[in-house]
């Protein structure tokens, strides 16, 4: 059931877990606990649709360290959160091995969960997603498709890898499960509802409620047994910074962590592919080439699944050179594709198609404009395709960044519209993300030559310590500024995902995450989800049968 926060009159809203959130890690718990005997009130900070009011809440300063996008573009504050975002595709794929363990050369890496842990987890989120089957094994999907169709470059050295990730079709969350959250009897969405407080008792152990308010001016609270944080990697530690009433450094803050550790996917276009004979491998890595078309096509339990392939290092480049996780696209190479008027046609496309006017519509405009040479020729040589260009390919280049305590959201002395103070991101990337760009490169580039496919020109050489001279493409995605550990020292929420020292409050969604991987977090988002509502099923279970 829906409701609108704004006309609700009473004082207290009482129910059994209070779900602070509406994305793909909120929703996905809603649908876990869909019909089941557990009173459900979901916190929606918006409405059904995207409108700017709620959206200006998320202003901030994201220029503290490494330029960052503006704030309130890279999340949207609606029922189905950044699900709706236009830029947001669908991808993924799990977490390897790698990316979960305690690798030495990685200062505070490591989960406390396994691969075999999640597996269970990944597999029930596939269906939510949309996706196909729970496999991501190059060559299964070799033997599905045929050679012909993956078309894989031989890089016998074993420094390369190549590896697959999954499209569903994809899942708008607000749009896709708004009927489900409808129909269940337990569930109540509170549209237009913005946590401002989470409050504590005295000892600061235990929640008693949320302190609610819309922007429509009325307030009120809700009661619940059992709370789930799920609002973000950049609000779940403003929520909780904000709550300070009884723990002055705010909730679950008693070691300083929340807000630390902010991670994302620098995304770098550099480095030119020049192949020496023309090859249909390629497609297999574009994310927008023929691959998407050709999988649509295959029927019975992959009906409608979307694979595509990225370039990674093996584990032993790794950990022989001491770096972080890498992968890479191969994009058709289009001169002027990647310039800011570039960027902006594909903002306003994008939300064109998605049927929402675009945001800053005129100053995209005027980008544009100001960069027409460069969108005239990208667009031509896109339509004409010219041969010119069949040889040439550009690489874009998603890095795993490192977790770093100085990387962090913290809190400004300007508040929003609902008085809760607003925040600043600082991003910050260590050397070993210039060292990772530099050595895949060197592998890339040495490999291509050695397999007789080509060159790489234009490689990224910088030093590791060195500045970036054009700050990386961020890839909005939000990690780690709530991030799991067993020692309470060294995080804040346990493997179960609840705060330490508080006994009813859980985090879901990627702030929880300890590393970020080499890029995708939805899947485990969901899976983690997944995984959070079996937990707290059992403990209200627990908490009902020591009650009668």
């Amino acid at each position: 059931m829906f409701s609108n926060a704004t006309q609700l009159t009473a004082d207290v809203v009482e129910t059994d877990l209070c779900i602070i959130g509406a994305g793909a890690a909120g929703i996905s718990l809603g649908l876990e606990l869909a019909g089941t005997g557990t009173r459900v009130t979901m916190l929606a900070g918006g409405g059904l649709h995207l409108d700017e009011s709620p959206q200006h809440l998320y202003d901030g300063d994201s220029n503290a360290g490494i330029p960052y996008a503006p704030l309130d573009e890279t999340r949207f504050r609606y029922f189905g959160g950044s699900t709706g975002l236009e830029g947001y595709g669908g991808w993924c794929k799990p977490f390897a091995d790698i990316d979960l363990a305690a690798r030495p050369w990685v200062e505070f890496s490591g989960w406390p969960l396994s691969r075999t842990e999640l597996d269970p987890f990944y597999e029930r989120a596939q269906p939510i997603l949309g996706l196909g089957p729970f496999d991501y094994d190059i060559d299964s999907w070799t033997e599905r498709l045929g050679d012909d169709a993956v078309a894989l470059p031989s890089f016998g050295s074993g420094r390369m890898r190549a590896e697959v990730c999954q499209l569903g079709p994809p899942i708008r969350f607000g749009r896709d499960y708004r009927k489900a959250m409808e129909q269940a009897d337990n569930i109540d969405v509170l549209l237009h509802a913005n946590a401002v407080e989470i409050q504590t008792n005295d000892e600061g152990d235990q929640v008693t409620g949320v302190r609610v308010k819309t922007l429509a001016g009325n307030e009120f609270r809700v009661e619940a047994s059992t709370y789930v944080l799920a609002t973000g990697g950049v609000e779940n530690a403003r929520l909780l910074l904000a709550s300070n009433r009884v723990e002055p450094k705010g909730l679950g803050n008693g070691n300083d962590l929340v807000g630390r550790f902010f991670m994302d996917n620098p995304m770098v276009w550099a480095g030119e592919i020049h192949l020496d004979v023309p090859g249909n491998w390629t497609e297999f890595f574009d994310p927008h080439g023929k691959m998407r078309k050709r999988v649509q096509h295959i029927r019975g339990e992959y009906n409608r699944t979307l694979v595509a392939g990225g370039l990674a290092l093996s584990e032993e480049v790794l950990r022989s050179e001491g770096i972080l996780n890498y992968r890479a696209w191969v994009a058709p190479f289009y001169s002027g594709d990647h310039s800011e008027g570039m960027d902006s046609a594909r903002r306003i496309y994008w939300e064109l198609k998605h049927r929402t006017f675009p945001r800053k519509f005129w100053h995209h405009v005027g980008t544009i404009l100001r960069d027409l040479p460069k969108v005239g020729t990208a667009l031509s040589q896109r339509v004409l395709k010219s041969r010119a260009t069949n040889r040439r390919y550009l690489l874009a280049n998603v890095l795993e960044s490192d977790p770093n305590p100085e990387s962090r959201i913290t809190l400004t002395d300007e508040v929003d519209e609902l008085g809760v103070p607003r925040v600043e991101l600082r991003w910050v990337l260590g050397p070993q993300v210039r060292k990772t760009l530099r050595v895949a490169h060197e592998v890339i580039g040495e490999e291509l030559v050695a397999s007789g496919l080509g060159r790489l020109e234009a490689p990224f050489t910088g030093s590791d310590d060195g500045e970036w001279e054009v700050p990386p493409t961020t890839t909005w995605h939000h990690v780690g500024t709530t991030r799991m550990h067993e020692d309470p020292t060294q995080g804040v929420v346990d493997r179960d995902c609840r705060v330490h020292g508080v006994s009813n409050l859980y985090v879901a969604g990627s702030s929880v995450f300890p590393t970020v991987g080499n890029d995708m977090p939805t899947l485990t988002i969901v899976a983690l989800a997944v995984r959070l509502a079996d937990h707290i099923k059992q403990i209200l279970s627990d908490r009902s049968q020591s009650a009668a």
